[in-house]
């Protein structure tokens, strides 16, 4: 996959993220946000993984389990505390149960 490439899919995701975004629009934003995610797993770049993880959960993409395995993994070995609230974000955002210890707890409505 080039950078020309991965950008194109980063401006995708944007798109469909707006307010007023259309279904399709939407719909192509949460298949570049899970083909990013995939791409950012598979080359081993952990904390953009998990950022990945959660703008793919923003829009609402489907991600599979190893996916929220490997981020999770991430967020819990990590001393930075933005990287363990963003996981807990996006486990919020996508209705997943999670513990990590030392994170922000999630607010409830």
């Amino acid at each position: 996959m080039s950078r020309d490439l991965v950008r194109q899919m980063r401006n995708t995701v944007s798109h469909g993220l707006v307010d007023d975004a259309s279904e399709e629009s939407l719909e192509r934003a949460q298949a570049a946000a899970a083909q990013l995610l995939e791409r950012s797993v598979v080359f081993g770049h952990r904390r953009l993984s998990v950022v990945r993880l959660s703008i793919a959960a923003q829009c609402g993409a489907a991600v599979p389990l190893a996916h929220w395995n490997y981020c999770y993994s991430v967020a819990r070995s990590s001393s930075d505390p933005r990287i363990r609230t963003l996981f807990m974000d996006a486990a919020q955002a996508a209705q997943q149960e999670f513990c990590l210890p030392g994170a922000r707890a999630p607010a409830h409505p």
